[in-house]
C-alpha cells in the first residue's frame, strides 16, 4: 500500500480512518481492513457523530481494538481526541518496537 513513497520497512505504518462509523458495504469494508492489517498497518478508527456503530469500528481496528477506537459527538470536536489519538500511535508503537526488540534478543 505504501511502497516506495516513502515507506520505511523497519517503521510500522498507521491508518487513521476517520468515519461515520456506518459503511455502505460492511463486509467488504472488514475484508479491505484484514488485508490492510495482514500487510502490517496498524488501524486506528475514529468514528464521528451518534450513528456510530462500535461493532463497526471494532471490526476495522488494530488489536487490542478497545484502544485503537475513537469516537466523538462532531467533527468540531475532533480537536478533542488529537491528544487521545497521538498517544495511541505512540503506545503502539512503543509495543512493536518492544516486540521486535525481544525478537532480536
Amino acid at each position: 500500500m505504501f511502497g516506495s513513497l516513502g515507506d520505511r520497512p523497519a517503521i510500522q505504518n498507521y491508518i487513521v480512518i476517520i468515519t461515520d462509523g456506518r459503511s455502505n458495504d460492511r463486509a467488504e469494508t472488514w475484508e479491505q481492513a484484514l488485508l490492510a492489517r495482514e500487510d502490517g498497518i496498524h488501524i486506528i478508527t475514529l468514528g464521528v457523530g451518534e450513528g456510530v456503530r462500535p461493532d463497526e469500528l471494532r471490526g476495522i481496528a488494530s488489536f487490542p481494538t478497545e484502544s485503537n477506537m475513537l469516537t466523538v459527538d462532531s467533527f468540531e470536536s475532533l480537536n478533542d481526541v488529537s491528544q487521545t489519538l497521538t498517544q495511541a500511535i505512540c503506545n503502539s508503537m512503543i509495543l512493536y518496537l518492544q516486540i521486535i526488540y525481544s525478537i532480536l534478543i
